[in-house]
Protein backbone atom coordinates (compact mmCIF):
# COMPACT_ATOMS: atom_id res chain seq x y z
CA UNK A 1 0.00 0.00 0.00
CA UNK A 2 1.28 3.77 -0.83
CA UNK A 3 2.51 5.74 2.24
CA UNK A 4 2.27 9.13 1.48
CA UNK A 5 4.71 11.31 3.74
CA UNK A 6 2.57 14.31 4.92
CA UNK A 7 4.76 16.90 4.78
CA UNK A 8 4.42 20.69 4.53
CA UNK A 9 7.18 23.87 3.96
CA UNK A 10 9.43 24.86 6.26
CA UNK A 11 10.85 28.31 5.11
CA UNK A 12 13.86 30.04 6.14
CA UNK A 13 13.25 33.43 5.81
CA UNK A 14 15.09 36.38 7.64
CA UNK A 15 15.25 37.54 11.19
CA UNK A 16 14.87 35.35 13.91
CA UNK A 17 12.07 35.75 16.38
CA UNK A 18 12.89 36.18 20.13
CA UNK A 19 11.09 33.35 21.60
CA UNK A 20 11.55 29.52 23.26
CA UNK A 21 9.77 26.65 24.04
CA UNK A 22 8.80 25.75 27.63
CA UNK A 23 5.75 23.82 29.22
CA UNK A 24 2.96 24.60 30.73
CA UNK A 25 2.68 23.99 34.67
CA UNK A 26 0.87 21.09 35.95
CA UNK A 27 0.62 20.02 32.44
CA UNK A 28 2.28 17.01 32.43
CA UNK A 29 0.36 14.18 33.09
CA UNK A 30 0.07 10.24 32.89
CA UNK A 31 -2.75 9.37 29.98
CA UNK A 32 -2.72 5.44 30.93
CA UNK A 33 0.03 2.71 31.55
CA UNK A 34 0.41 0.86 28.04
CA UNK A 35 2.16 -2.37 28.63
CA UNK A 36 1.26 -5.35 31.07
CA UNK A 37 -2.52 -6.10 32.33
CA UNK A 38 -2.90 -4.32 35.38
CA UNK A 39 -1.79 -0.66 36.30
CA UNK A 40 -1.26 -0.81 39.83
CA UNK A 41 -1.32 3.18 40.54
CA UNK A 42 -5.27 3.22 39.42
CA UNK A 43 -6.48 -0.43 40.79
CA UNK A 44 -7.30 -0.90 37.42
CA UNK A 45 -6.60 -3.31 34.26
CA UNK A 46 -4.72 -2.12 31.35
CA UNK A 47 -6.46 -1.66 28.30
CA UNK A 48 -4.45 -3.73 25.88
CA UNK A 49 -3.91 -7.19 28.49
CA UNK A 50 -0.19 -7.63 27.10
CA UNK A 51 0.39 -10.33 29.38
CA UNK A 52 -3.20 -12.37 28.75
CA UNK A 53 -3.06 -11.68 25.59
CA UNK A 54 0.50 -11.33 23.73
CA UNK A 55 3.17 -12.43 26.56
CA UNK A 56 4.20 -9.06 27.15
CA UNK A 57 4.55 -8.77 31.01
CA UNK A 58 6.73 -6.03 30.60
CA UNK A 59 9.12 -3.59 28.72
CA UNK A 60 10.82 -0.17 27.88
CA UNK A 61 10.95 2.42 25.36
CA UNK A 62 8.14 2.73 22.85
CA UNK A 63 9.55 4.65 19.55
CA UNK A 64 6.80 5.26 17.54
CA UNK A 65 6.23 5.90 13.72
CA UNK A 66 3.36 5.45 10.92
CA UNK A 67 3.64 2.73 8.34
CA UNK A 68 0.24 2.01 6.10
CA UNK A 69 -2.75 3.24 8.19
CA UNK A 70 -1.15 1.86 11.26
CA UNK A 71 1.13 3.18 13.99
CA UNK A 72 3.83 0.96 14.92
CA UNK A 73 5.63 1.08 18.50
CA UNK A 74 9.19 -0.49 18.94
CA UNK A 75 9.55 -1.58 22.50
CA UNK A 76 13.55 -2.54 24.07
CA UNK A 77 14.01 -5.59 26.34
CA UNK A 78 10.77 -7.30 26.58
CA UNK A 79 9.89 -9.93 29.71
CA UNK A 80 7.23 -12.33 29.55
CA UNK A 81 6.75 -15.58 26.88
CA UNK A 82 7.83 -14.95 23.72
CA UNK A 83 7.52 -17.05 20.31
CA UNK A 84 11.07 -17.48 20.91
CA UNK A 85 13.26 -19.78 23.44
CA UNK A 86 15.72 -18.07 23.57
CA UNK A 87 18.40 -18.13 26.00
CA UNK A 88 18.77 -14.16 26.42
CA UNK A 89 16.26 -11.61 25.75
CA UNK A 90 13.86 -10.56 23.81
CA UNK A 91 12.39 -6.62 22.12
CA UNK A 92 8.95 -6.69 20.79
CA UNK A 93 6.61 -3.93 18.32
CA UNK A 94 3.46 -3.35 18.36
CA UNK A 95 0.72 -1.13 16.30
CA UNK A 96 -2.45 0.60 17.10
CA UNK A 97 -5.21 2.07 15.12
CA UNK A 98 -6.07 4.50 17.92
CA UNK A 99 -6.83 8.42 16.44
CA UNK A 100 -7.86 9.28 20.02
CA UNK A 101 -4.42 9.28 22.67
CA UNK A 102 -7.07 10.82 25.72
CA UNK A 103 -9.02 7.61 25.70
CA UNK A 104 -5.90 5.84 26.28
CA UNK A 105 -4.26 3.33 22.94
CA UNK A 106 -5.44 -0.13 22.46
CA UNK A 107 -1.72 -1.92 21.65
CA UNK A 108 -2.19 -5.37 18.95
CA UNK A 109 1.19 -7.18 19.01
CA UNK A 110 2.92 -8.78 15.90
CA UNK A 111 2.70 -12.54 17.21
CA UNK A 112 3.47 -16.43 15.91
CA UNK A 113 0.40 -18.52 15.08
CA UNK A 114 1.23 -19.60 19.04
CA UNK A 115 0.03 -15.80 20.19
CA UNK A 116 2.64 -14.92 21.77
CA UNK A 117 4.58 -12.08 20.89
CA UNK A 118 7.42 -12.01 17.88
CA UNK A 119 10.85 -10.06 18.31
CA UNK A 120 11.98 -7.84 15.56
CA UNK A 121 14.24 -10.45 14.93
CA UNK A 122 17.58 -8.75 12.68
CA UNK A 123 19.33 -11.76 11.38
CA UNK A 124 23.16 -11.47 11.87
CA UNK A 125 22.93 -8.72 14.16
CA UNK A 126 23.31 -9.39 18.05
CA UNK A 127 20.21 -8.38 20.04
CA UNK A 128 20.97 -8.75 24.17
CA UNK A 129 20.28 -6.39 26.62
CA UNK A 130 21.07 -2.67 25.56
CA UNK A 131 20.55 -4.17 21.74
CA UNK A 132 16.99 -3.07 20.98
CA UNK A 133 14.80 -0.90 18.17
CA UNK A 134 15.52 2.38 18.61
CA UNK A 135 13.99 4.30 15.62
CA UNK A 136 11.47 3.69 13.03
CA UNK A 137 10.19 5.32 9.46
CA UNK A 138 7.98 4.73 6.40
CA UNK A 139 9.83 5.38 3.03
CA UNK A 140 7.07 5.04 0.20
CA UNK A 141 5.23 2.21 1.73
CA UNK A 142 8.57 0.24 2.67
CA UNK A 143 9.27 0.33 6.87
CA UNK A 144 13.03 0.69 7.82
CA UNK A 145 14.03 0.50 11.30
CA UNK A 146 17.44 1.52 13.30
CA UNK A 147 18.99 -0.46 15.84
CA UNK A 148 21.08 -0.49 18.20
CA UNK A 149 23.84 -3.62 18.44
CA UNK A 150 27.34 -4.61 20.08
CA UNK A 151 26.94 -4.05 23.82
CA UNK A 152 30.05 -5.23 25.56
CA UNK A 153 30.91 -4.36 29.63
CA UNK A 154 33.48 -1.92 27.91
CA UNK A 155 30.87 -0.02 25.67
CA UNK A 156 27.27 0.20 26.55
CA UNK A 157 26.25 0.46 22.65
CA UNK A 158 28.66 -0.08 20.43
CA UNK A 159 26.99 0.71 16.96
CA UNK A 160 23.98 1.46 15.13
CA UNK A 161 22.12 -0.46 12.15
CA UNK A 162 19.61 -0.34 9.92
CA UNK A 163 16.94 -2.43 8.81
CA UNK A 164 14.31 -2.98 6.38
CA UNK A 165 11.02 -4.18 7.49
CA UNK A 166 8.52 -7.22 4.98
CA UNK A 167 5.41 -6.71 6.34
CA UNK A 168 4.55 -10.12 4.62
CA UNK A 169 6.98 -12.24 6.74
CA UNK A 170 7.31 -10.02 9.12
CA UNK A 171 11.26 -10.48 9.27
CA UNK A 172 13.93 -7.42 9.26
CA UNK A 173 16.35 -7.19 6.74
CA UNK A 174 20.00 -6.03 7.80
CA UNK A 175 21.29 -2.90 5.28
CA UNK A 176 23.85 -1.40 7.21
CA UNK A 177 26.24 -0.29 9.72
CA UNK A 178 25.00 3.21 10.31
CA UNK A 179 27.43 4.28 13.12
CA UNK A 180 29.84 3.51 15.51
CA UNK A 181 30.69 6.61 17.00
CA UNK A 182 28.14 9.56 16.84
CA UNK A 183 25.08 8.11 15.93
CA UNK A 184 24.48 5.32 17.83
CA UNK A 185 21.36 6.10 18.78
CA UNK A 186 18.79 8.25 16.28
CA UNK A 187 15.88 10.32 15.73
CA UNK A 188 15.15 10.39 11.97
CA UNK A 189 12.44 13.46 10.31
CA UNK A 190 11.76 13.34 6.61
CA UNK A 191 11.78 16.82 4.86
CA UNK A 192 10.63 18.41 1.80
CA UNK A 193 14.47 19.84 0.92
CA UNK A 194 13.83 22.97 -0.85
CA UNK A 195 12.24 24.29 2.52
CA UNK A 196 14.85 23.54 4.24
CA UNK A 197 17.59 26.33 3.12
CA UNK A 198 21.08 25.09 4.03
CA UNK A 199 20.65 21.68 3.50
CA UNK A 200 23.36 19.46 1.21
CA UNK A 201 20.35 19.51 -1.69
CA UNK A 202 17.75 21.96 -2.73
CA UNK A 203 15.35 19.90 -3.94
CA UNK A 204 13.85 16.57 -3.39
CA UNK A 205 13.03 15.22 -0.42
CA UNK A 206 15.67 14.42 2.43
CA UNK A 207 16.39 13.00 6.04
CA UNK A 208 17.26 14.64 8.79
CA UNK A 209 19.21 12.39 11.28
CA UNK A 210 19.82 14.02 15.08
CA UNK A 211 22.50 11.43 17.19
CA UNK A 212 23.86 10.56 19.89
CA UNK A 213 27.84 8.60 20.92
CA UNK A 214 28.34 7.12 23.85
CA UNK A 215 25.34 6.33 25.83
CA UNK A 216 24.28 8.70 28.18
CA UNK A 217 27.70 10.28 27.80
CA UNK A 218 27.10 12.38 24.62
CA UNK A 219 26.10 15.35 22.96
CA UNK A 220 23.79 15.70 20.34
CA UNK A 221 24.87 15.34 16.08
CA UNK A 222 23.10 15.92 12.83
CA UNK A 223 23.51 14.70 9.69
CA UNK A 224 21.52 14.01 6.27
CA UNK A 225 21.02 11.85 3.59
CA UNK A 226 18.31 11.77 0.18
CA UNK A 227 15.44 9.86 1.49
CA UNK A 228 14.93 8.04 -2.02
CA UNK A 229 18.79 6.85 -1.19
CA UNK A 230 18.27 5.79 2.69
CA UNK A 231 19.40 2.15 1.81
CA UNK A 232 22.93 4.05 0.48
CA UNK A 233 24.78 5.17 3.49
CA UNK A 234 27.77 6.81 1.17
CA UNK A 235 24.96 9.15 0.67
CA UNK A 236 24.82 10.54 4.63
CA UNK A 237 26.37 13.83 5.24
CA UNK A 238 27.47 15.13 8.60
CA UNK A 239 26.48 18.87 9.78
CA UNK A 240 29.89 20.88 10.53
CA UNK A 241 29.06 23.86 11.87
CA UNK A 242 28.49 27.32 10.65
CA UNK A 243 30.71 28.97 8.20
CA UNK A 244 31.65 32.80 8.54
CA UNK A 245 28.39 33.85 7.17
CA UNK A 246 25.90 31.53 9.75
CA UNK A 247 25.54 29.15 6.53
CA UNK A 248 25.77 25.39 7.37
CA UNK A 249 28.46 23.36 6.43
CA UNK A 250 28.81 19.79 5.96
CA UNK A 251 30.83 16.30 5.45
CA UNK A 252 31.16 13.24 4.06
CA UNK A 253 32.68 11.90 7.00
CA UNK A 254 31.42 10.96 10.97
CA UNK A 255 34.18 12.35 12.57
CA UNK A 256 33.59 16.26 11.23
CA UNK A 257 30.23 15.75 12.77
CA UNK A 258 30.06 18.71 15.42
CA UNK A 259 27.87 18.82 18.71
CA UNK A 260 24.82 21.20 18.49
CA UNK A 261 25.27 21.97 22.01
CA UNK A 262 26.89 20.67 25.02
CA UNK A 263 24.90 18.57 27.65
CA UNK A 264 26.82 15.58 27.86
CA UNK A 265 24.44 13.18 29.07
CA UNK A 266 21.83 12.25 25.77
CA UNK A 267 21.15 8.42 25.53
CA UNK A 268 17.93 8.10 24.73
CA UNK A 269 15.71 11.35 23.01
CA UNK A 270 13.04 12.43 20.37
CA UNK A 271 12.94 15.40 18.19
CA UNK A 272 9.55 16.35 16.34
CA UNK A 273 8.95 19.46 14.57
CA UNK A 274 5.60 21.49 16.31
CA UNK A 275 3.93 23.03 13.40
CA UNK A 276 2.12 24.83 15.98
CA UNK A 277 5.10 26.64 17.86
CA UNK A 278 7.38 26.47 14.70
CA UNK A 279 9.99 24.76 16.26
CA UNK A 280 11.97 21.69 16.35
CA UNK A 281 11.45 20.01 20.03
CA UNK A 282 13.70 17.76 21.54
CA UNK A 283 12.93 15.74 24.47
CA UNK A 284 15.63 13.50 26.56
CA UNK A 285 16.89 12.17 29.97
CA UNK A 286 13.71 12.51 32.69
CA UNK A 287 12.31 14.35 30.93
CA UNK A 288 14.44 17.85 29.55
CA UNK A 289 13.36 19.87 26.30
CA UNK A 290 14.76 22.49 24.24
CA UNK A 291 13.57 24.12 21.21
CA UNK A 292 15.09 25.03 17.78
CA UNK A 293 13.70 27.32 14.76
CA UNK A 294 16.31 25.24 12.56
CA UNK A 295 17.20 21.49 12.52
CA UNK A 296 20.76 22.72 13.72
CA UNK A 297 20.18 25.41 15.63
CA UNK A 298 20.66 28.20 17.64
CA UNK A 299 19.26 25.46 20.20
CA UNK A 300 17.71 27.01 23.33
CA UNK A 301 19.31 26.42 26.67
CA UNK A 302 17.33 23.31 28.79
CA UNK A 303 13.63 23.66 30.08
CA UNK A 304 12.85 20.91 33.12
CA UNK A 305 9.61 19.37 31.31
CA UNK A 306 9.12 16.49 33.97
CA UNK A 307 10.17 16.10 37.50
CA UNK A 308 9.94 12.85 38.35
CA UNK A 309 9.24 13.68 42.42
CA UNK A 310 7.22 17.60 41.92
CA UNK A 311 4.88 15.97 38.84
CA UNK A 312 3.51 13.25 40.57
CA UNK A 313 5.67 10.56 39.21
CA UNK A 314 7.57 9.02 42.36
CA UNK A 315 5.29 7.28 44.93
CA UNK A 316 2.85 7.07 41.89
CA UNK A 317 2.94 5.35 39.03
CA UNK A 318 7.21 5.27 39.76
CA UNK A 319 8.38 3.08 42.59
CA UNK A 320 9.51 5.03 45.45
CA UNK A 321 10.39 2.55 48.29
CA UNK A 322 8.34 2.53 51.03
CA UNK A 323 5.77 5.46 49.57
CA UNK A 324 3.70 3.19 46.93
CA UNK A 325 3.42 -0.55 46.08
CA UNK A 326 3.69 0.03 42.69
CA UNK A 327 7.00 -2.05 42.68
CA UNK A 328 7.14 -5.46 40.73
CA UNK A 329 7.37 -8.35 42.46
CA UNK A 330 10.74 -8.65 44.45
CA UNK A 331 11.95 -5.30 43.22
CA UNK A 332 10.51 -3.39 46.22
CA UNK A 333 13.88 -1.97 47.44
CA UNK A 334 14.36 -1.35 43.79
CA UNK A 335 13.96 2.74 42.74
CA UNK A 336 12.07 3.64 39.77
CA UNK A 337 12.87 6.45 37.33
CA UNK A 338 11.86 8.16 34.20
CA UNK A 339 13.78 7.62 30.49
CA UNK A 340 13.54 7.35 27.18
CA UNK A 341 10.71 10.19 26.47
CA UNK A 342 9.64 9.46 22.79
CA UNK A 343 7.07 11.77 20.94
CA UNK A 344 4.38 10.82 19.22
CA UNK A 345 4.20 13.40 16.28
CA UNK A 346 1.11 11.89 14.92
CA UNK A 347 -0.86 13.32 17.72
CA UNK A 348 0.51 16.46 18.17
CA UNK A 349 -2.25 19.43 17.94
CA UNK A 350 -2.82 22.67 19.21
CA UNK A 351 -3.29 26.35 18.44
CA UNK A 352 -1.21 29.77 17.91
CA UNK A 353 2.07 29.48 20.14
CA UNK A 354 0.11 26.92 21.92
CA UNK A 355 0.22 22.76 21.44
CA UNK A 356 -0.18 19.38 23.28
CA UNK A 357 2.26 16.65 22.74
CA UNK A 358 2.07 13.23 23.55
CA UNK A 359 4.84 10.45 24.12
CA UNK A 360 6.18 7.38 25.63
CA UNK A 361 7.89 7.34 28.58
CA UNK A 362 9.73 4.55 30.36
CA UNK A 363 9.80 3.88 34.22
CA UNK A 364 12.52 0.94 35.22
CA UNK A 365 10.02 0.06 38.09
CA UNK A 366 7.48 -0.79 37.23
CA UNK A 367 8.78 -2.35 34.52
CA UNK A 368 6.73 -1.11 31.89
CA UNK A 369 5.82 1.80 29.46
CA UNK A 370 3.27 4.49 29.97
CA UNK A 371 1.57 7.35 27.65
CA UNK A 372 1.70 10.72 28.96
CA UNK A 373 0.69 14.20 27.77
CA UNK A 374 2.01 17.99 28.04
CA UNK A 375 1.13 20.88 27.07
CA UNK A 376 3.78 23.86 25.48
CA UNK A 377 3.26 27.17 24.84
CA UNK A 378 5.64 29.84 23.39
CA UNK A 379 7.38 32.58 25.91
CA UNK A 380 9.21 35.49 25.28
CA UNK A 381 13.00 34.82 25.79
CA UNK A 382 13.18 37.32 29.31
CA UNK A 383 10.12 35.04 30.38
CA UNK A 384 11.20 31.75 30.13
CA UNK A 385 15.07 31.88 31.48
CA UNK A 386 13.72 31.49 34.78
CA UNK A 387 12.58 27.88 33.54
CA UNK A 388 16.51 26.89 33.17
CA UNK A 389 16.33 24.89 36.59
CA UNK A 390 17.50 21.31 36.46
CA UNK A 391 16.02 18.03 37.46
CA UNK A 392 17.30 17.21 41.05
CA UNK A 393 19.12 14.03 40.71
CA UNK A 394 17.58 12.60 43.09
CA UNK A 395 14.81 12.52 41.36
CA UNK A 396 16.23 11.51 37.70
CA UNK A 397 17.34 8.00 38.98
CA UNK A 398 19.94 7.76 36.50
CA UNK A 399 22.87 5.68 38.57
CA UNK A 400 23.40 3.64 41.47
CA UNK A 401 24.48 6.38 43.58
CA UNK A 402 22.27 10.10 43.33
CA UNK A 403 24.38 13.09 42.72
CA UNK A 404 22.72 16.43 42.49
CA UNK A 405 23.91 17.84 39.03
CA UNK A 406 23.51 21.62 38.57
CA UNK A 407 23.04 23.13 34.54
CA UNK A 408 25.86 25.76 34.05
CA UNK A 409 25.22 29.10 31.80
CA UNK A 410 27.97 28.09 29.88
CA UNK A 411 26.11 24.42 29.10
CA UNK A 412 23.90 26.13 26.33
CA UNK A 413 24.37 26.25 22.62
CA UNK A 414 27.18 25.43 20.27
CA UNK A 415 26.04 27.09 16.90
CA UNK A 416 24.11 29.78 16.31
CA UNK A 417 21.73 31.38 13.26
CA UNK A 418 22.62 34.11 11.33
CA UNK A 419 19.32 35.32 9.19
CA UNK A 420 17.43 32.73 9.14
CA UNK A 421 14.12 31.78 10.85
CA UNK A 422 10.72 29.79 10.06
CA UNK A 423 7.49 31.06 9.15
CA UNK A 424 4.59 30.03 11.00
CA UNK A 425 2.32 28.00 8.19
CA UNK A 426 5.55 26.59 6.76
CA UNK A 427 5.93 22.77 8.60
CA UNK A 428 7.82 19.76 7.98
CA UNK A 429 6.26 16.13 9.55
CA UNK A 430 7.03 13.23 8.34
CA UNK A 431 5.96 9.73 9.75
CA UNK A 432 8.74 9.05 11.71
CA UNK A 433 8.81 9.91 15.72
CA UNK A 434 11.27 8.98 18.14
CA UNK A 435 14.55 6.81 18.60
CA UNK A 436 15.73 4.97 21.25
CA UNK A 437 18.45 3.00 22.79
CA UNK A 438 17.48 1.96 26.02
CA UNK A 439 18.55 2.71 29.68
CA UNK A 440 17.72 1.38 33.15
CA UNK A 441 19.53 0.49 36.69
CA UNK A 442 18.85 0.77 40.29
CA UNK A 443 19.12 3.54 42.67
CA UNK A 444 20.10 3.08 46.73
CA UNK A 445 19.10 6.28 47.90
CA UNK A 446 16.12 8.60 48.77
CA UNK A 447 15.28 11.61 47.11
CA UNK A 448 17.01 14.54 49.21
CA UNK A 449 15.18 16.97 47.43
CA UNK A 450 13.80 19.67 50.16
CA UNK A 451 10.80 19.79 47.99
CA UNK A 452 9.80 16.22 48.42
CA UNK A 453 6.81 16.87 51.13
CA UNK A 454 5.25 14.10 53.12
CA UNK A 455 5.14 10.63 51.46
CA UNK A 456 3.06 9.62 49.01
CA UNK A 457 0.02 7.52 49.83
CA UNK A 458 0.17 4.00 49.25
CA UNK A 459 -1.98 2.20 46.38
CA UNK A 460 -4.83 0.17 48.23
CA UNK A 461 -3.80 -2.87 49.98
CA UNK A 462 -7.44 -4.25 49.13
CA UNK A 463 -7.29 -4.54 44.98
CA UNK A 464 -8.60 -7.81 43.76
CA UNK A 465 -6.21 -9.24 41.58
CA UNK A 466 -6.89 -12.06 39.26
CA UNK A 467 -4.52 -15.10 38.46
CA UNK A 468 -3.47 -13.87 35.53
CA UNK A 469 -2.09 -10.87 36.74
CA UNK A 470 -0.32 -12.16 39.72
CA UNK A 471 1.16 -14.48 37.11
CA UNK A 472 2.35 -11.74 34.97
CA UNK A 473 3.69 -9.74 37.98
CA UNK A 474 5.57 -12.98 39.06
CA UNK A 475 7.06 -12.59 35.08
CA UNK A 476 7.89 -9.18 35.06
CA UNK A 477 9.49 -9.70 38.52
CA UNK A 478 11.40 -12.67 37.59
CA UNK A 479 12.51 -11.06 34.23
CA UNK A 480 13.59 -7.57 35.59
CA UNK A 481 15.96 -9.84 37.77
CA UNK A 482 17.41 -11.33 34.61
CA UNK A 483 18.19 -8.36 33.30
CA UNK A 484 19.61 -6.78 36.55
CA UNK A 485 22.26 -9.96 36.10
CA UNK A 486 22.93 -8.86 32.44
CA UNK A 487 23.28 -5.34 32.30
CA UNK A 488 26.31 -2.94 33.79
CA UNK A 489 25.58 -0.65 35.92
CA UNK A 490 23.56 2.75 34.34
CA UNK A 491 26.04 5.37 33.74
CA UNK A 492 26.30 8.62 35.49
Amino acid sequence: MLVLLFMTCIQVTGGEEDYTVVGVKGSVVKVCQLVGDFDRERNQSTLSLTFTRYGVGGTDLGVSFEHGRKLIFLFGDTVGRSTLQLSGKDDSYAYTADENPDDGLSLVFYTDASGRFLPPIVQGVSQGPFEVPMEGIDVDGVAYAYFTTNHTNERTMGSSVLARFDDNSMTFTYLYTLSTDKFLNVQVVAVDNSCVRGLPESSGRGLLIWGSGEYRKSDPYLAYMPLKHIEDKSTVRYFKGLDGEGNPTWSDSEKDATTLFHDPIIGEFSVAWNPFLSRWIMLYDGVFMRSSPLPWGPWSSRQVLFDALKDGGLGHFIHWPGHDNVSDPFRQSTWGGPYGPYMIEKFTRGGDRRSTIYFTLSTWNPYTVVLMRAELQAKPMDEAITNEATIDRSTTIKSQTITPRTMSPAETTSTGTKGFTISTECVTTSPATTSAGEAKTTATKPPTSTLAGPAFPAAKSTMVITTVIIVASLAVGIGALRLLKKRPAKPS
